[in-house]
C-alpha cells in the first residue's frame, strides 16, 4: 500500500530514535505503541471468539491466521480480502 492510500486510514509515520530505519507509526495523529496493540488484538481475539465460538467455526484463530498472511506478503492484498472476505 502506498503513503496515500495509508494516510486516507489515518496512518502516518514519523522517524523513529532507534536507527536510522526506525519509524514511529501513528494512527490518527496519535502513536501506536506495542502495549496497545497488543492489547487491541487480546480485544478483537477475545470478540472473535464470541462471536464464531470453537470448535464449529475457528473464533481468534482466523484473525491470527489473517495476520500471519498479511505478515507473509506484506500488506493486505486483494487475495486476501477475498479469502477473508473483508472489504
Amino acid at each position: 500500500m502506498d503513503k496515500n492510500e495509508l494516510e486516507k486510514l489515518g496512518i502516518t509515520f514519523k522517524p523513529g530514535r532507534k536507527g536510522p530505519n526506525d519509524k514511529i507509526i501513528y494512527y490518527h495523529d496519535k502513536p501506536i505503541t506495542m502495549r496497545e496493540l497488543g492489547e487491541l488484538y487480546a480485544l478483537i481475539c477475545k470478540n472473535e471468539d464470541e462471536l464464531y465460538p470453537k470448535p464449529r467455526f475457528k473464533g481468534s484463530d482466523m484473525i491470527t491466521e489473517y495476520l500471519k498472511d498479511v505478515k507473509k506478503v506484506g500488506g493486505v492484498t486483494s487475495e486476501i480480502k477475498k479469502k477473508y472476505k473483508i472489504s
